[in-house]
């Protein structure tokens, strides 16, 4: 992977990948092993307190919304797209009390790319800029976003 993708260098000691994404001055480090990598940005997303399961679900499977994120697959090239809501089952609610987990997120967004090397060109073009702020007004009306949280992950095949 590292030798295809310019943005990447090897670590010849590890044989692990690494790549930078710079955004607005910050970077995120992500290291990258060399069989088939891919990274993953995750939303874990809570409901707005004030809404219903029933009204969270139906902001959430609104064709407004997979088009806004679809939008965001085609803008940024990512390859792969998953959107899932949580089940509210009695089994969560087991493993959470065994385990002594907190509350389980309501739904979970997934964005896969192959390379990171020029993702966050493509997060902060114009284009991007004014879609993530759709976005962000579309999902200000049913997700909590100060009990949300979002972080890149790697995914290797090799797994």
């Amino acid at each position: 992977m590292c030798d295809t993708d310019p943005g990447l260098t090897v670590d010849n000691k590890t044989s692990r990948c690494f790549a930078s994404l710079n955004s607005n001055g910050y970077t995120l480090p992500i290291t990258l092993r060399q069989d088939h990598v891919m990274i993953r940005h995750i939303k874990c997303i809570r409901k707005n307190p004030d809404l219903t399961d029933e009204e969270f679900r139906t902001f959430w499977n609104a064709p407004e919304y997979e088009d806004l994120n679809q939008q965001l697959v085609t803008l940024t090239k990512s390859i792969r797209h998953i959107r899932n809501l949580a089940l509210k089952v009695e089994a969560t609610k087991r493993i959470i009390a065994d385990r002594e987990f907190i509350d389980p997120f309501d739904a979970v967004i997934e964005f896969w790319w192959e390379a990171a090397s020029k993702l966050m060109e493509l997060y902060d073009t114009p284009e991007a800029q004014q879609l993530r702020k759709k976005i962000s007004d579309y999902e200000n009306q049913f997700i909590d976003k100060s009990r949300s949280t979002a972080f890149f992950t790697e995914f290797s095949s090799a797994q």
